[in-house]
């Protein structure tokens, strides 16, 4: 859910500003007009690292040189004020085309967007979209559902650093073997960098010893892939995820650490050791986020993090897993 109907909380003022003031949104901070909106009013909440259709109630973020009343789109994107960051948009629902209940998809209504960047590919390096027996991944962020946060209290986590790249599949089904980008099947001849992974990692040869129709989900990362913020000289593959293919189920965490080792595939660094879950808010574990880079002092993305068995969420509606993304990543790329 890209942008909803929500409802504005917690505002408050920012040290140094007299115009805009901060409030929230689910648990989003996001800076808005100072006295425009109080404790409980309804509001229309776009996520950032979306994008929006010009249109009436957007043209402030438009510039002014831009006279097209009809042209193009724009990437929203997190951003600080006065050293508040601000994460994501709110507008009035005015704008609405009719009356949404609060938790309401008003994505599609407003024309709202994922915006992803574009993945460098290469000519012909395209076979054709994801098959009905695999999943995308997309993790949700718990700041749009912080009753997620406090389903995973109490269990034995693992707390995973997300590795800035493009989600990478590779799967072994009766036989046949399938290499996946973010969100289409990719040619194995070499010519990109899933191709030259699978390739590097072994992967087909690997699968094909186990036996099994699974797939292998992670994050590739390295030049040309979304920027290569962590610096590294070539697609490296981090394990975060299998798929069990025939019973359509991701493994416990313990299983696919097995798997890391037994095939020799890097897994997603942890950012604490396996342990019970307890931090007792967000904000707590936000804070501690927000004080950790990666090998080259670079900003980390963020954390993943899910219970060592799989779980369902009732407040997810699915997988209970979430991210939380560091807020100066956040404020410096997204």
């Amino acid at each position: 859910m890209l942008a909803s109907l929500e409802q504005i909380h917690s505002l408050a003022p920012i040290g140094g500003a007299d115009r805009i003031e901060c409030g929230k949104v689910l648990s989003w901070p996001v800076v808005v007009e100072k006295s425009k909106y109080k404790n409980g009013d309804e509001v229309v909440f776009i996520q950032p690292d979306t994008t929006v259709p010009r249109a009436p109630w957007n043209q402030f973020l438009w510039p002014k040189k831009d006279l097209d009343p009809n042209g193009g789109r724009i990437r929203l994107r997190c951003c600080k004020f006065k050293g508040q960051p601000s994460m994501g948009l709110v507008v009035s629902p005015q704008f609405l085309s009719r009356k949404f209940e609060i938790g309401e998809d008003v994505s599609e209504d407003l024309g709202i967007e994922k915006w992803e960047m574009p993945l460098d590919l290469g000519n012909g390096q395209t076979k054709g979209n994801f098959p009905a027996w695999l999943r995308k991944s997309d993790e949700h962020n718990v700041l749009s559902c912080p009753r997620a946060f406090y389903e995973i209290q109490r269990r034995s986590c693992s707390i995973t650093v997300k590795m800035d790249g493009s989600s990478a599949k590779f799967s072994l089904k009766d036989g046949a073997f399938q290499v996946f980008s973010r969100r289409l099947e990719t040619v194995h001849d070499g010519g990109n960098s899933w191709s030259f992974a699978a390739t590097k990692y072994n992967l087909e040869s690997k699968l094909r010893e186990l036996g099994r129709n699974l797939a292998l989900c992670g994050e590739l990362c390295g030049p040309k892939l979304n920027g290569n913020k962590m610096g590294l000289k070539e697609p490296e593959f981090y394990l975060y995820d299998v798929w069990d293919i025939d019973n359509q189920v991701y493994l416990d965490y313990h299983l696919v650490e097995i798997l890391s080792e037994q095939l020799e595939i890097p897994s997603v660094p942890l950012w604490k050791p396996v342990d019970v879950f307890r931090y007792e808010s967000i904000v707590e574990l936000q804070t501690e986020i927000d004080k950790c880079k990666y090998r080259n002092e670079e900003w980390i993305e963020g954390v993943v993090v899910r219970p060592i068995y799989e779980t369902y969420s009732p407040a997810l509606k699915g997988r209970l897993s979430w991210k939380l993304i560091n807020t100066n990543f956040a404020a410096k790329h997204l």
